[in-house]
C-alpha cells in the first residue's frame, strides 16, 4: 500500500521544488498525511523525548519542517494546507535531589516553547495537540540572562562561531552594510537568550544556556531598528536554522513587550526594547528548498510568518553570506523578504 505522506506531501513538494526533500524517519518521529474537501494536512507524531535536543537535530526541527511542508504544499493547486503536530509520551522530569535541571529537560523547554508560539502566531497553520503538562509555561518570576554569563573568549576557530567573529571585527562589513542597507553601529556578538527562573543563574535556568543566544546584531544608528544574524554553515544549514531562528524571535517578542526582567548591564536585550522593529536575517551559504527556494527567489514558510510577525513588528529575512568563515562577505544582491522596510 503507497504511503500517503510521501506521495502527497514527499514526491509533490520534491517536484515541484526540483529538489529531493526528505524528512526523518526514525523512533519517536512519524509521519502522516489527511485530505478533506477544505483541508490538506501534513501530519507529524513526535515524542517528547525526541524533543528534548538542540534545533539541529532531527526531532526537535521536525516540527518546523511539518510547517514547511504544509507552506510548499499550500503554494500548489488544492485545498488550504496545514501542519497538525502531536506530542506524545512524558517530557524530562525535574531531579528530586540535585539542583540544577538536566541538560534534556533544558532543551525540551526550548521546543515546547516553540511549539507554542507556532500554534498561537499561526493558529489556521499550525495545529498542536501537547498533554498540558508537558506545554510550554513562564516561570512566575522570569530573568532573561545578562551579557556577561558567557564572555566571547577570542577568535573561535571556525563553524558559525569563527562566521559571526569575523564579521563583527571587520570594518569593510560594516562599510558594506551601511551602503547596502542602512547606517548601523557597529556590530555586536552574543545577545543570549536565556530564559531563568527567579533569579539568573546556573542553578536556575529555566531554558537551555551556552550557544543558544544570538552571535551577531547590530542597531540602526537611530536605534529604531534592530538587526539579526541566525548563521548557517555548508550542510548544517537546514530547516533547523529557522527553528533556531524563530525560537530567539519569540523570545524576544517576549522582552519587547517588556515581560521578564534583565539587569541594565544587558545592552543587547535594552536594544530590543528600545527598537522599533526587528529584522531576523537567515545567513547562510546555502539554504533547506523548504526554507529559501533560491532559483525561484521565494519562500513560502517565511511568507507565512512574516504575515503574523509583522503584527509585532518582528521580520525574517534572507541575507546569505559567500566566500570561507575566516573570510565572510554578505551578499546583499541576493537578499529577499523582511528586514528593511
Amino acid at each position: 500500500m503507497a504511503d500517503p505522506f510521501k506521495t502527497e506531501v514527499l514526491d509533490v513538494v520534491s517536484k515541484a521544488t526540483g529538489r529531493r526533500v526528505l524528512a526523518p524517519q526514525r523512533d519517536g518521529i512519524a509521519w502522516g498525511y489527511a485530505e478533506g474537501e477544505d483541508f490538506r494536512e501534513v501530519q507529524l507524531i513526535v515524542s517528547a523525548e525526541s524533543l528534548a535536543g538542540p534545533f539541529r537535530a532531527d526531532g526537535p526541527s521536525s516540527p518546523t519542517l511539518a510547517l514547511c511542508l504544509a507552506a510548499a504544499l499550500d503554494g500548489l493547486p488544492g485545498p488550504p494546507a496545514r501542519a497538525a503536530v502531536t506530542v506524545t509520551g512524558d517530557m524530562p522530569e525535574l531531579p528530586r535531589w540535585e539542583a540544577r535541571p538536566s541538560r534534556e529537560l533544558l532543551q525540551y523547554r526550548r521546543s515546547a516553547f516553540l511549539l507554542g508560539m507556532l500554534s498561537e502566531l499561526l493558529p489556521e497553520r499550525f495545529h498542536l495537540t501537547i498533554d498540558p503538562e508537558a506545554a510550554w509555561a513562564w516561570p512566575a518570576l522570569t530573568w532573561f540572562t545578562i551579557e556577561g554569563y558567557r564572555k566571547n573568549k577570542g577568535r573561535p576557530p571556525g563553524g558559525k562561531a569563527r562566521l559571526a567573529f569575523e564579521i563583527e571585527v571587520s570594518s569593510e562589513m560594516h562599510s558594506s552594510f551601511c551602503a547596502a542597507l542602512e547606517p548601523i553601529r557597529r556590530f555586536q556578538g552574543l545577545l543570549p537568550v536565556v530564559v531563568h527562573a527567579d533569579e539568573v543563574t546556573k542553578d536556575m535556568s529555566y531554558t537551555q544556556a551556552g550557544k543558544t543566544g544570538v552571535e551577531l546584531w547590530v542597531a540602526s544608528a537611530d536605534d529604531r531598528r534592530l538587526h539579526l544574524f541566525e548563521f548557517g554553515v555548508g550542510s548544517k544549514a537546514g530547516v533547523g536554522v529557522l527553528a533556531e531562528a524563530l525560537c530567539k524571535l519569540g523570545m524576544l517578542i517576549h522582552v519587547s513587550e517588556k515581560n521578564g526582567h534583565f539587569d541594565r548591564e544587558a545592552v543587547g536585550l535594552a536594544a530590543v526594547r528600545r527598537a522599533r522593529r526587528v529584522a531576523m536575517w537567515l545567513t547562510s551559504d546555502a539554504y533547506h528548498p523548504l526554507v529559501f527556494n533560491e532559483e525561484a527567489g521565494e519562500s513560502a514558510v517565511l511568507s507565512w510568518l512574516n504575515r503574523a510577525l509583522r503584527q509585532k513588528s518582528f521580520q525574517l529575512g534572507i541575507l546569505p553570506w559567500g566566500g570561507e568563515v575566516a573570510d565572510p562577505h554578505f551578499r546583499f544582491q541576493d537578499r529577499w523578504g523582511g528586514g528593511i522596510r
